[in-house]
């Protein structure tokens, strides 16, 4: 398939809650869903089928640790719908932070910050994946360290 027929279209990244995957300074990995309004790296828009290859990866992996729900989000999500956790609970217990951009939705910026949702209590180390999802996962990396950042700004996405 030619690179431009896998790459994700701006009206789907402006539509779509899109998840995907990247690591940090520690090697360990986030989960983050843009909510439509969240900034994708140009390696995740690059590529659909590698997004999707990572994200299946996680999906199989037993759990294999707890998770915290930070407490501002859970403030502020009580009247929201139980299953709003789910995910980020799910990718918690696999050794993942996980953020979401839906929490600033009111911003009249193009692009908001992404949160921290749930941190794990051991993360996930990128070393322990396969070479193929540790690739794929290394090509998004920040110059930052998931357990000391609960808000990383959109100009820090790229």
């Amino acid at each position: 398939m030619p690179a431009e027929e896998d790459a994700i279209s701006e009206v789907t990244q402006s539509t779509l809650d899109i998840a995907w995957c990247a690591c940090d300074l520690d090697g360990h990995i986030a989960f983050f869903t843009s909510g439509g309004v969240g900034k994708l790296p140009r390696a995740v828009i690059a590529s659909n089928a590698a997004r999707i290859l990572v994200l299946e990866f996680f999906e199989k992996m037993p759990a294999s640790t707890r998770c915290v729900r930070r407490q501002e989000i859970r403030e502020f999500k009580e009247i929201s719908p139980k299953h709003y956790f789910r995910d980020y609970d799910f990718m918690g217990t696999r050794g993942l932070y996980a953020y979401d951009a839906q929490l600033h939705h009111h911003s009249t910026e193009p692009y908001v910050p992404y949160q921290l949702v749930v941190e794990p209590t051991i993360p996930c180390e990128i070393e322990i994946l396969p070479k193929d999802v540790r690739d794929l996962i290394s090509s998004v990396r920040f110059p930052l360290r998931f357990a000391k950042t609960p808000i990383i700004p959109h100009q820090m996405v790229d």
